[in-house]
This record gives C-alpha cells, sequence and structure tokens, in this order.
C-alpha cells in the first residue's frame, strides 16, 4: 500500500469522525444564528432567563433590599427605581425619601411628588407640584392622625394628604426612618429580585461563545477553522474519486 492511499484512508476515516461532532456545532450556530435574525419576531429581547445556575454563570447575585420602612402590619422597600409594597411591585419611580400611613392609606414621598396608596397596593392619586405645601420634600412622618412633611419653609400637617396647615414640630411628631425588614420580607424580596438576561443575550454569547469566558470566541474560531478544513478536504476527497473512475 503506497503512501498516498494510506494517506487517504486516513482522511476519510478522520473525516467521517470529525464531521459527525462539527456538524453538531455547525447545526447550533445556523439555528442560533436564525434565531438572532429573527429576534422581533420571536421577541427574544422581551423573554427573560432567570435561572439561578446562569446567573452564577455570568456573576450576577441573588440580592434582594434588605431595609425598607415597616407599617403597623407591612412593609415598603426598593431597589434601584422599583418599589415593592408587601411583596408586590407597586411601581417604578425615584428612590423614595420616606412613607408612612394615616387612617388607611400609605404616603410614600419622593422629593417632588407624594403618591397615596391604598394598603393592596392600589394607587390613590399623585400629589405634586401646587398639589403640596412646598418642595423639595424633605422627611415625612404622622402625628396621631395627621400626615407630617418636612419642607425647606417648614412643617406641613394634612389629614387627607389635600389640605395643608403649617405646623411647629413636636416630640410626639414620629419621623420616617429606614429600618432593617423582618427575614420573612427580605426573603419575599430575594425571591422577587432573581437577577435575569434577555434570551436575545444568552443566545448571542451561545453563538459567539462569550458565554464561555474570554475563550469562547477562540473556540468557535477553532470551529470555524475546523470546518474549512472539513470543506477542503471533502473536496479533495471528492475530486480524487472523481479522477479515479
Amino acid at each position: 500500500m503506497s503512501a498516498r492511499t494510506r494517506l487517504i484512508r486516513l482522511l476519510r476515516h478522520w473525516h467521517a469522525r470529525i464531521g459527525v461532532l462539527t456538524a453538531l456545532l455547525f447545526l447550533f450556530l445556523a439555528v442560533s444564528g436564525i434565531a438572532l435574525n429573527h429576534t422581533d419576531a420571536l421577541r427574544l429581547d422581551q423573554r427573560k432567563v432567570s435561572a439561578h445556575w446562569l446567573m452564577r454563570w455570568y456573576g450576577l447575585k441573588t440580592e434582594g433590599p434588605m431595609q425598607g420602612y415597616l407599617f403597623d402590619h407591612g412593609y415598603f422597600s426598593w431597589s434601584g427605581r422599583q418599589w415593592v409594597m408587601d411583596g408586590r411591585v407597586i411601581g417604578a419611580e425615584e428612590p423614595p425619601l420616606g412613607v408612612a400611613e394615616v387612617a388607611g392609606t400609605r404616603y410614600v414621598a419622593t422629593a417632588s411628588a407624594l403618591y397615596l396608596y391604598l394598603p393592596d397596593g392600589r394607587l390613590v392619586d399623585k400629589l405634586q407640584g401646587a398639589a403640596l405645601p412646598a418642595t423639595p420634600l424633605r422627611r415625612i412622618g404622622s402625628r396621631g392622625a395627621w400626615l407630617l412633611v418636612d419642607t425647606p419653609q417648614g412643617v406641613f400637617a394634612s389629614s387627607d394628604g389635600l389640605a395643608w396647615r403649617p405646623q411647629q414640630q413636636a416630640a410626639k411628631d414620629v419621623w420616617a426612618h429606614v429600618q432593617p425588614l423582618p427575614l420573612q420580607a427580605r426573603r419575599h424580596l430575594a425571591a422577587l429580585f432573581v437577577p435575569s438576561l434577555p434570551l436575545e443575550r444568552i443566545v448571542l454569547d451561545l453563538h459567539s461563545g462569550r458565554l464561555f469566558g474570554r475563550h469562547g470566541p477562540l473556540l468557535m474560531d477553532t470551529v470555524a477553522g475546523i470546518l474549512l478544513l472539513l470543506s477542503l478536504s471533502g473536496v479533495w476527497i471528492y475530486w480524487r474519486s472523481v479522477r479515479k473512475r
């Protein structure tokens, strides 16, 4: 048997085996590439993935808020611009400066607005501008059945958040302050704020190999090189067979 014949047999032997393995990778690249070309139709940018192991692989940790404001029967907290009351997301606004519960209404204050909520999380009203006694609001509190807000022009009180009257600060005033949340609340928030990523990002990282770290793109480049070699060797083997016939 000549050296050339042995080379051809060796090429055919490994060409088939390597071809099967790389064909699987090529199939994945083809499918993921088609999916990325139709991101809008498949809504890949809107579908969220929050698998714990995958988020850990990306270096994203599940960390819910540890502090917030406490009501007599409930709590209020936030993460970034997202507000949570008693385990329910109630909106996405700027970070609050305080909350208070007066006569069955829960008030959430920011520097420029005052939000009125029912205990079930429904928004009743949003007061800002001329509806407030002055701005910016600096803190919020209560005095019995009266809601208090502290502004650069002094302290104002209201029984309904609509009509305000100036007040002098008193020892019995209770001003909102951040407190550590109960353990059960922290568990609820940790489950609520599990990090997630768009499915489009994950498919794109798989397609490019970046999901596998800094050496991932090199792996995909290697696969592309092997596919190129398989194509060239396949053409050569076919040409040899045709020439022999």
